[in-house]
């Protein structure tokens, strides 16, 4: 009776983490379709391709950022920035307020790409704001190419959205070394925020994922990954998705367990 029992607990939380697995791999492509649609507006608006035209970077900064604001607050955008090629960062929606013109060609390889190939780009990448959900769309007129935009999501969105639609509490890490060298502009973290190498850029409850991190766990997360986990007389279901960027490499995981 309780190897049976114990075989349908295990069956019932094997179901509810492939679940898991599917939401996190859904809500990632949902993210990167709303980052692309929002990207899509800025480009087609002929006040803006006239001031990018023109060079007038206020004039592009008052029709964008009122309702960027409004985007950051409700839907979780974080970033949003014109450059113009290969890579040159023209106007920080984000950050008006900082020095403009930044080369980021060295690291933002997604950027450099769509500005060569004229073509739209999505996917996750890491940038001085940190890591995001991304998309790239291209500014043009009746002259042609000008430059492009690029709007970046929260990864708690897609944090959140596990916890609401599952119970599960769920984070996300990603490579500390590239963190540390590209991702200039955000707070060093606790050392206990990393973890083998990754660090946590965020989670919906640390102080419940923390002692389930077994340092294997990040490490070997090279593919999806389900276990069952018994931590003092607690079992847990944990499912770890490996974190790719859009180029498909693997620069961290997202975590997500339950008791």
């Amino acid at each position: 009776s309780i190897v049976s029992h114990q075989a349908v607990f295990e069956g019932c939380k094997q179901r509810e983490m492939r679940l898991v697995t599917t939401l996190i791999q859904t809500d990632l492509q949902e993210q990167m379709t709303k980052a692309a649609a929002r990207a899509s507006i800025a480009v087609n608006l002929p006040s803006v391709k006239e001031a990018f035209r023109a060079g007038n970077r206020e004039r592009m900064l008052d029709r964008v950022l009122p309702v960027y604001l409004v985007q950051r607050d409700r839907f979780g955008v974080v970033d949003a920035q014109f450059h113009t090629a290969p890579a040159i960062s023209y106007l920080r929606i984000y950050a008006p307020e900082e020095v403009q013109g930044e080369d980021l060609s060295s690291f933002r390889e997604m950027v450099v790409g769509a500005n060569k190939d004229h073509e739209p780009r999505k996917g996750v990448e890491i940038g001085r704001q940190g890591v995001s959900i991304r998309a790239i769309d291209l500014v043009k007129d009746a002259e042609g190419y000008i430059g492009s935009f690029e709007v970046g999501m929260n990864f708690m969105t897609v944090l959140d959205n596990i916890k609401k639609n599952t119970g599960f509490e769920a984070g996300v890490f990603v490579d500390n070394d590239m963190m540390s060298r590209i991702a200039t502009s955000v707070p060093k973290p606790d050392a206990e925020r990393i973890v083998a190498g990754f660090r946590n850029v965020g989670a919906t409850d640390w102080n419940i994922i923390k002692p389930l991190l077994m340092p294997e766990l990040l490490t070997s997360a090279t593919d999806i990954k389900m276990e069952l986990k018994t931590i003092v007389g607690i079992h847990y279901g944990i499912v770890i998705v490996p974190l790719l960027d859009y180029k498909g490499i693997n620069i961290g995981s997202i975590i997500a367990v339950q008791e």
